[in-house]
């Protein structure tokens, strides 16, 4: 190595401890920040599949709604047909309520 190397002239200055503890400090502040690119990277990545997904299951759920909607329509036209079948009178205050907005009068 050439005598005149900054290398060495760094080292003669500050000592080869400091010198290899300056260079052990740097080596990990690159590794450490790899690291935290790497994992920002795979977080976004996840988190634009998570996104997705939820948006996935939105639609699904939407559907599901509509279709138990769909169902207690049904469910009430059958009630309705059945009630005036057996010549009873409909129960007008209970018929397009859900279940869990019905009133109880005792």
């Amino acid at each position: 190595m050439d005598p005149n190397h900054p290398l060495l002239s760094i080292i003669e200055e500050l000592g080869f401890p400091i010198v290899t503890t300056l260079a052990v400090a740097a080596g990990m502040w690159f590794i450490l920040k790899w690291l935290m690119n790497t994992l920002e990277r795979d977080i976004r990545r996840v988190q634009h599949k998570l996104e997705d997904t939820q948006s996935a299951q939105m639609v699904i759920l939407i559907k599901l709604v509509d279709r138990v909607r769909a169902l207690e329509d049904s469910i009430t036209r059958v009630e309705v047909i059945v009630r005036t079948l057996h010549d009873l009178n409909p129960d007008w205050n209970q018929i397009g309520r859900s279940s869990s907005s019905k009133t109880s009068v005792d």
